[in-house]
């Protein structure tokens, strides 16, 4: 089973610099994709500068909230993140 996870880009305190670290630790526990929430409602992370961060530190898939994404167990079913 394939398990993906969001990065913390929203979140109210945290700062770019971690998103790597943080992204390099979701993939050495398993996780096989990282994604992100392009909301911006108060100052955070902007969506494209944590998968650039994440995709500098990591080999895992990545995803964004505007893209659809085929499901991996090969079902003509479409997930919308």
């Amino acid at each position: 089973m394939k398990i993906g996870i969001g990065l913390p880009n929203q979140v109210r305190i945290v700062r770019a610099c971690v998103i790597p670290d943080w992204a390099s630790r979701a993939e050495k526990s398993g996780v096989s994709m990282l994604g992100t929430v392009g909301r911006v409602a108060y100052p955070s992370v902007m969506d494209t500068i944590a998968l650039a961060a994440a995709a500098g530190a990591t080999r895992v898939s990545y995803w964004d909230s505007a893209e659809n994404m085929r499901a991996s167990d090969g079902e003509d079913s479409w997930i919308r993140v």
